[in-house]
């Protein structure tokens, strides 16, 4: 039984809400107790953090946005300040900045004491959408909690708190600006391929590469194949195809099609980055911003692409545009 299978089970058996608190306790005495067992420094202020600071997994750019927007949503549900406090393994305002709501950390606001209270959710949390028993996990008498989360509420929603939080910062504006200078004459859709390490080049954890080059080159074609239907289909009312994916190897190959666009820059996992850090990861945010602005939005799996991937359906929320999965 994989585990995704045994923590549904589980939840089925104990209830989601304790199923969650079992999670969260166990997560908490494995790999956060010592943190908050002592008597600290400093009065917590009254506040929820989201935390993205390398202790555990986080997830991608789409699971940790979609984790900061489902809190958000909480604290503006009980009238309590929001924080994020993400650092890991580069610090959120290189690339995003608040917008209309001020979500960084004052000095001394910040505490890790026993006084602190702590909140874990993950994937095998099982709770996406259900508001009411997230918000309840949430609630708490202390007066500064943490939350590591990757949980979506709201999702019709989500380009409305997206557009509370953030805008782009300089360096990323600045970036943006040079990315539609080539894709501005009509518009542009976009697909994307999620790979993982069938091709051989993103050496992610839990994923295998192919084992032949005919393997490899029968996806590589597949997924050409999709780009030209999706450009067909489109090229009356486009200029362009925006294509992303985890693969370098895919990326040279597509854009040798006339009519593709793709995004300059280095291809990183903010979860598997190594000692990679800040600037690297711009093109994490240059490919969500750029298929947000997509007139229409597409994502591609075949044989064993990864299928569940959030980033481009949570691009394509943020522009609120329309997303359509196909499928191999």
């Amino acid at each position: 039984m994989n585990r995704d299978k045994l923590t549904r089970r589980l939840g089925n058996l104990l209830g989601v809400k304790n199923w969650n608190r079992l999670q969260m306790r166990l997560k908490f005495h494995q790999y956060f107790h010592q943190l908050y067992t002592g008597k600290g420094k400093g009065q917590p202020a009254r506040c929820y953090v989201y935390i993205a600071d390398g202790r555990t997994a986080h997830g991608g750019i789409s699971d940790r946005l979609r984790g900061i927007i489902s809190v958000y949503q909480y604290c503006k549900s009980r009238n309590i300040p929001f924080r994020i406090n993400f650092t890991s393994p580069f610090n959120l305002d290189m690339f995003i900045v608040p917008n209309r709501y001020d979500w960084e950390l004052k000095e001394g606001e910040f505490v890790r004491n026993k006084s602190v209270g702590f909140r874990f959710f993950n994937s095998y949390s099982h709770i996406d959408e259900d508001k009411e028993d997230y918000f309840s996990l949430l609630d708490s008498k202390k007066r500064q909690v943490h939350c590591y989360t990757n949980v979506t509420i709201d999702e019709p929603n989500m380009h409305v708190y997206f557009e509370e939080l953030f805008k782009p910062s300089k360096v990323l504006q600045d970036a943006l600006d040079k990315c539609h200078q080539s894709v501005k004459r009509r518009g542009y859709v976009s697909i994307t391929f999620r790979f993982q390490d069938l091709l051989g080049d993103l050496h992610e954890r839990y994923a295998t590469e192919l084992g032949s080059k005919e393997d490899k080159e029968d996806y590589i074609s597949h997924c050409l194949s999709a780009i030209e239907r999706v450009y067909e289909k489109n090229k009356d009312k486009i200029s362009k195809v925006l294509v992303t994916a985890d693969s370098q190897i895919f990326l040279e190959r597509a854009k040798k099609l006339p009519y593709v666009y793709v995004v300059p820059g280095e291809i990183t996992h903010i979860d598997f980055a190594g000692d990679k850090g800040g600037i690297a990861h711009i093109k994490d945010f240059l490919d969500m911003f750029m298929i947000s602005g997509a007139n229409h939005v597409y994502f591609y799996s075949y044989g064993r692409m990864y299928g569940a991937s959030r980033f481009a359906k949570t691009a394509a929320l943020i522009g609120g545009k329309t997303f359509t999965v196909l499928r191999g």
